[in-house]
């Protein structure tokens, strides 16, 4: 029992010990790679390569076609991709969390909600 007892701890401990995340561990990498780069140069406050992209933004470039078609999930996927390439304070976005929650807020009443993505 005590050997079961000790076990348990131990595995609790060593969790302890690599608690960070891999969000964090994306962006601790992410900002140790861009520390050189001067934030204020970005003026849009988007940098394309800071973030990771879900879904390659090349297949959306405005010319209808049946490979860049969007549905909810590909669009709150392609506003994840966005915001993580937020590079400094210049633009001011909301998490992908509360956008899903803005548009299934807007989605209970009657009307139905249309997203619309500038980038």
């Amino acid at each position: 029992m005590k050997k079961i007892v000790l076990f348990c701890a131990f595995v609790v401990f060593s969790t302890l010990l690599f608690a960070q995340t891999v969000e964090e561990e994306i962006t601790n990498r992410m900002n140790y790679v861009f520390e050189k780069v001067n934030r204020g140069n970005v003026v849009t406050g988007i940098l394309g390569n800071y973030g990771v992209q879900p879904i390659p933004l090349e297949y959306y470039d405005s010319i209808p076609a049946d490979s860049n078609f969007v549905d909810l999930y590909i669009f709150t996927m392609l506003y994840a991709g966005v915001y993580s390439a937020k590079f400094n304070n210049n633009i001011s976005l909301i998490t992908p969390d509360e956008l899903s929650q803005r548009i299934e807020g807007y989605s209970s009443g009657g009307a139905i909600p249309v997203g619309i993505m500038y980038y």
